[in-house]
């Protein structure tokens, strides 16, 4: 599971974004709309993902609400423990 990033606001070394979810985040300039914030194994902390032909390249790591994050994991997890494949 992941999130989109919908759209941004640039700061200095870092923007603001927005989520498909609409969680808030800050992460390095090099996102784009359309970037994917994923949950890797054994990563601290959420990065951001670009989708190129048929591999992903890193963006960064983002920085997001770590509440919400959480709430959206429980979800992901229940699904998957239901069998549920959908995006979200």
């Amino acid at each position: 599971k992941h999130l989109v990033v919908s759209w941004l606001l640039a700061a200095k070394s870092q923007v603001l974004f927005m989520t498909d979810k609409a969680l808030f985040g800050l992460a390095l300039k090099a996102v784009l709309p359309g970037d994917e914030i994923w949950i890797l194994h054994h990563c601290s902390m959420p990065m951001v993902l670009r989708h190129a032909n048929n591999h992903y390249l890193v963006v960064g790591p983002a920085r997001l609400d770590s509440n919400k994050l959480g709430e959206l994991a429980q979800e992901w997890v229940a699904a998957a423990e239901k069998g549920s494949h959908s995006e979200g």
